[in-house]
């Protein structure tokens, strides 16, 4: 539904014969906005009442967990090796991010804007490619002490097999 639709189909509220067209009415000549406005002032702030009183935690699941649910699946589906990377580096980043934000909840839970903060950083990162945090995150920060630890990881298990009579490449020959 476009702009103009919604506006045709909010039309006979606003201005015809309701008591909310009556109340619109007054304010419209007080303050000089015009009736659309409102609604739309009104609107916005319901949605940010709402989604500070009990809808936050709602709109985060739906960026931080749905939508990229959809996008994993879709990218899965097409076989797009650039587009499976990039979500399972948002799948790494978004799992350390959501830890943080467990954390953060018990120091920070008294913050107003807290769910606003949280909506934030999952926003950027499923922003589009050139502003994708979470693929500046992983290349920053993630993948540079990942590769130290796998090779730490990898020369002490070689180590293992070699000192249990593997050959050397670390493969058991049991």
């Amino acid at each position: 539904m476009g702009f103009k639709e919604l506006k045709d189909r909010l039309s006979p509220h606003l201005y015809g014969e309701t008591k909310v067209a009556e109340i619109l009415g007054n304010l419209e000549e007080k303050t000089s906005l015009s009736r659309e406005a409102m609604t739309a002032l009104f609107t916005v702030c319901l949605f940010f009442l709402t989604m500070a009183a009990m809808g936050g935690n709602l709109l985060l699941i739906l960026v931080g967990v749905i939508y990229p649910i959809m996008k994993s699946v879709e990218a899965v589906e097409k076989d797009d090796q650039a587009e499976k990377a990039k979500w399972l580096a948002f799948w790494i980043v978004n799992s350390g991010v959501l830890l943080l934000f467990c954390v953060l909840d018990v120091f920070f839970f008294w913050l107003p804007m807290l769910v606003f903060i949280k909506l934030t950083v999952l926003l950027c990162c499923v922003a589009p490619e050139p502003y994708n945090a979470s693929l500046i995150i992983y290349d920053i920060l993630i993948l540079p002490n990942l590769r130290d630890i796998i090779r730490e990881l990898t020369a002490e298990k070689r180590f293992e097999n070699m000192s249990e009579g593997g050959d050397q490449k670390g493969n058991s020959l049991q």
